[in-house]
């Protein structure tokens, strides 16, 4: 019973607090069920915005990526499409300044740092001075990552350890040692790897002999090449050749550059030279063909011929039937020669 009667006395007191309430509230219920209203809008509101930022920085990472495969992929052709490159490379540089301080602002500076050292790497064997723009540019937008403390931990070691090549290709040993050094996290080893090989004085060496090639083709004098044909200019190849005991058939005019060379190897073979016709041979010009001329009288033979079946007293051979005649593989015609 005085459980019963309990229960009784605490429902009686929260059904009082209740009507106390409400009655306290009642000169405010419509701005408390306004504010609840507000709330639920914002947070539908919150979702929707959220959402869309999903889709944005989905389109905005397909836009990175595809621009980033076509500026690797115009240097990968034969000759690289610099122009191409260019394009999709200043798209890059754009959203990288334009998204500045934002996951997609550094991942567009790490594309941008991709495609630009893979130019210095492309033309370091030709145009040196380039690709050392091109590295220099690589190790500024690398460096964004890096100095950024909002990056991601992953990304800005691996903007580290890569600087850290751009200073290798252009010999700037030291840096790049310093930024191996400092890497951390999954490319940690293969940092440490290049600081240890780039420590020893045979790499060096080996970097300081290559800094000093020039690996640039061979230039063609301007002057000297003719704006109408293409060829080499020679107005002053009898000179030339006159020094080397040549002379130029073409009188002076326009030589190509091969007849050129077609003489000079022919002077440098010396008893080399192909064979010339003897003048003491007749020629045949009834049908194209050339007879030896022999000594033997007519009615006789050479010595060095079989005498053949059916010769007339003048000792004329008889044509041979081309079917008779044996297959050989230096002759190439089908008709046997009388």
């Amino acid at each position: 019973m005085k459980t019963e009667r309990r229960h009784e006395l605490q429902s009686n007191a929260l059904a009082a607090w209740l009507m106390k309430t409400s009655q306290s509230l009642g000169p405010y219920m419509s701005w408390i069920i306004a504010g609840a209203i507000a709330v639920v809008l914002l947070l539908v509101f919150l979702q929707i915005r959220s959402g869309r930022q999903n889709e944005g920085t989905a389109a905005l990472q397909q836009e990175i990526s595809t621009l980033s495969s076509n500026a690797l992929a115009a240097l990968r052709q034969n000759p690289p499409k610099f122009f191409e490159f260019q394009t999709a490379a200043t798209e890059l540089k754009d959203l990288a300044e334009e998204h500045e301080g934002t996951r997609m602002g550094q991942l567009a500076a790490l594309a941008v740092g991709d495609t630009y050292m893979q130019q210095g790497e492309v033309m370091l064997r030709g145009r040196r001075a380039e690709a050392y723009d091109a590295m220099e540019t690589a190790a500024e937008y690398y460096s964004k990552v890096i100095e950024d403390e909002t990056a991601p931990q992953l990304w800005s070691q691996l903007a580290r350890y890569r600087r850290g090549r751009t200073y290798e290709w252009r010999n700037q040993l030291n840096p790049a040692i310093e930024d191996y050094e400092a890497t951390e996290g999954p490319y940690a080893r293969l940092a440490a790897q290049h600081a240890a090989f780039l420590k020893r004085p045979s790499t060096r060496e080996f970097y300081d002999e290559f800094d000093r090639l020039d690996l640039r083709p061979p230039q063609i004098d301007p002057t000297r090449v003719d704006p109408t044909t293409g060829f080499s200019d020679q107005s002053g190849l009898d000179e030339e050749l006159g020094e080397v005991g040549l002379s130029d058939p073409f009188g002076g005019g326009p030589a190509t550059q091969r007849s050129v060379l077609d003489r000079v190897n022919t002077e440098k073979l010396g008893d080399q030279r192909p064979l010339e016709a003897d003048p003491t041979q007749d020629v045949d010009t009834s049908d194209g063909a050339q007879e030896p001329a022999t000594d033997a009288p007519p009615g006789e033979t050479s010595g060095d011929e079989p005498e053949s079946g059916g010769a007339d007293s003048q000792g004329d051979a008889q044509p041979v039937d081309p079917s008779d005649a044996a297959p050989t593989d230096d002759d190439p015609s089908d008709d046997a020669q009388p």
